[in-house]
This record gives C-alpha cells, sequence and structure tokens, in this order.
C-alpha cells in the first residue's frame, strides 16, 4: 500500500460539505461527489506525523494485503479487501470540489498540526 495515495477526510470538514449539498439540494440531486481534503501515501503520512509529534517517530511498514488479512483481530480482513481494492482501482476523488463546498478544508498537515495535542496523548 504504500506507493498507493490514499484519500484523507476530516469528518469535521465532511460536516460542512454535507450542509452546503444540503443546502444546494436541487445542484447535487443524484449526483454523486466523491469527496477528498488530500491524498497520500503512507510514507508521506508517517513523515508528516514524524514532523510535528517529534520526538515520536513514524515509518511505513509495508504488509501486503494477505498479511494484514492475517492479523487475526476483527476487521482485518475487511480493511484488507479495502485495501486491495485500492490497489487496483484509482480512486477519482474531487480536492477541488470539496475546497469549493468547503473553504476551510484541511490537507492532513494542517489536520495534524491543529490536533497536536491530542495526537501526541496516544
Amino acid at each position: 500500500m504504500g506507493h498507493i495515495p490514499l484519500d484523507l477526510i476530516s469528518i469535521k470538514d465532511c460536516g460542512e460539505v454535507i450542509r452546503k449539498i444540503f443546502d444546494n439540494r436541487k445542484q447535487y440531486l443524484h449526483k454523486t461527489l466523491s469527496l477528498s481534503g488530500d491524498k497520500l501515501t503512507i510514507k508521506h503520512m508517517a513523515a508528516t506525523l514524524s514532523k510535528h509529534l517529534h520526538p515520536k517517530q513514524f515509518s511505513d511498514k509495508q504488509v501486503t494485503t494477505t498479511e494484514y488479512r492475517n492479523f487475526g483481530w476483527p476487521g482485518c480482513q475487511d480493511l484488507a479487501n479495502m485495501f486491495e481494492f485500492f490497489q487496483r482501482v484509482d480512486q477519482r476523488t474531487n480536492i477541488a470540489l470539496t475546497k469549493e463546498l468547503n473553504p476551510r478544508l484541511k490537507t492532513f498537515e494542517e489536520w495534524v498540526v491543529a490536533n497536536k495535542a491530542a495526537l501526541t496523548k496516544l
């Protein structure tokens, strides 16, 4: 998975987007919107977390979907299936549209900075 960028969005950012969609119902009715706040590889996410949560260090451990599927905890098979799908199908999200619907949309790095205190406690 490390070489495949994943779409990211904060649940808080989703709320404003959904409000705008409901406020403009006719414009978005019967349409599929593919939302995203950022699109990064695990390696990039790890670097961002390490940069802002120092001295904690994060790394991109390459795990195959087969290895993930065999972890044995609840949900690991479902997540392995999701990661396998992401490897096969490019996710066509629209960061520009998401930002249009929520101009205060945070990138992953902005989200990490805004949530540093909570993340440090983990």
